[in-house]
């Protein structure tokens, strides 16, 4: 399949599922994306947790931006500008207004910093077993990424997102780790 039909294809997938039957994967997938982020603290203490705020279909992450908050974390949401993105670093959900595309984002009132070291959760429609992924065409995640190295990089998605190939480009960043409802994955080069 190209790049575009993959796209619609796993959009409908994502439509398909029940309100209980998202409601228990979110849940096993908050458990893996806090698993996989204690883990990365242990090993860099002083490590910013980037994550992006979901959307209605996609795999959710607001419960995870709550618990990053709550334990004090350094926690930092994109921001989009233009054709770039940006992270800010936040310290309440209230924090958070519409923005591009509607994604809530950091209000102008927050400063946008660039971590020396951090983990950085990625959304997606699909992601292989190479760590390549297919996001929503924009190419902001991979211009950032291209900037700033610096990153873990998790992919996060439902199972049923992760695909065995997918046609990838020389300007994407794969991914380090994928996590989903079923587990954690690290990428082996």
């Amino acid at each position: 399949m190209e790049r575009k039909e993959i796209r619609n294809w796993m959009r409908r997938q994502r439509e398909k599922l029940s309100v209980p039957e998202k409601t228990k994967k979110d849940e096993q997938l908050f458990q893996n994306m806090a698993l996989l982020t204690e883990e990365y603290l242990r090993k860099q203490p002083k490590g910013t947790v980037c994550c992006y705020v979901s959307l209605e279909n996609e795999a959710d992450t607001r419960q995870f931006l709550s618990w990053t908050l709550e334990r004090g974390l350094f926690l930092a949401v994109p921001r989009v500008r233009g054709r770039e993105m940006e992270f800010c670093k936040i310290v309440s959900l209230k924090a958070l207004v519409p923005g591009c595309h509607g994604i809530l984002e950091p209000e102008t009132a927050c400063a946008a910093e660039t971590p020396e070291q951090g983990l950085m959760l990625i959304p997606g429609l699909a992601f292989d077993r190479a760590g390549n992924r297919l996001g929503y065409g924009g190419g902001y995640y991979d211009r950032y990424l291209r900037k700033n190295p610096q990153f873990l990089k998790a992919g996060i998605s439902y199972e049923f997102q992760i695909m065995d190939r997918l046609p990838a480009e020389e300007w994407d960043v794969p991914v380090d780790w994928i996590v989903t409802e079923v587990g954690i994955c690290k990428i082996t080069d």
